[in-house]
């Protein structure tokens, strides 16, 4: 990459260590071919000169805006967009130590990763083989979920699922709605991701209805001996 390399600062470092960390912390392991993945995609996202499509991306809400309190009130009745002005990856680092600002900057990079990782098994690879969806459909499926668990009864939207948390598998797990071992696929359109304890109890259900049919066909089939026994 040249002189380009002179470019990566220590916010820059500061969001790949985010990244590490986290892909650490999901069970994702990090192959060969990610550095160079990674240094390539920062030179996009900050050099000019190449005129690639992610460097012109308007993503980031500035602090300012997130801390503006009417600012959910400043949407697009359309669309549900916020109408305010969103910044390029360049400019976020001058944010480095807001609060509000290391989340965007991780979800925005494990987005870019993951699409990558779609065409390119060199990147990264999942380590947990209880895992049946991959880190890219449980992203996707998190996204269609507009980041919050689906709403249970007597709910109106479901609890928000942070990104920092959503590949640990001691807090939430990827389902199946029509359960796999029904022949349910492994698609993000049939799958939901939920808390660890809502899975539990969902898996409790599931034993618990499989546990009284399993009596009842018993049960059914005590009856049906007995008549036997009776007519003959």
């Amino acid at each position: 990459y040249g002189s380009s390399v002179k470019t990566v600062k220590p916010a820059n470092v500061l969001d790949l260590y985010d990244m590490i960390m986290y892909l650490g912390k999901s069970s994702i392991k990090i192959e060969k071919g990610f550095g160079v993945w990674w240094l390539g995609t920062l030179l996009k996202l900050k050099d000019k000169n190449l005129a690639d499509d992610l460097y012109f991306e308007k993503w980031y809400i500035g602090s300012k805006d997130i801390n503006d309190k009417e600012l959910l009130e400043k949407t697009d009745p359309n669309t549900g967009e916020y109408l305010i002005e969103r910044w390029m990856y360049k400019d976020t680092t001058n944010e480095v130590g807001k609060a509000s600002g290391r989340p965007q900057r991780l979800e925005h990079w494990m987005k870019l990763l993951l699409e990558a990782a779609e065409t390119d098994s060199n990147l990264i690879t999942h380590t947990d083989p209880e895992r049946l969806y991959t880190a890219g459909q449980t992203f996707a499926i998190w996204l269609k979920q507009d980041k919050r668990e689906l709403p249970q009864e007597g709910e109106k939207e479901g609890k928000l699922i942070p990104i920092a948390n959503l590949f640990d598998a001691t807090l939430y797990q990827t389902d199946h709605k029509h359960e796999h071992s029904r022949g349910g696929p492994t698609t993000i359109e049939n799958g939901e991701v939920m808390s660890v304890e809502r899975h539990n109890e969902k898996t409790k259900r599931m034993y618990t209805d499989l546990s009284e049919n399993a009596v009842k066909n018993k049960a059914f089939s005590e009856l049906e001996t007995l008549a036997a026994i009776v007519l003959v």
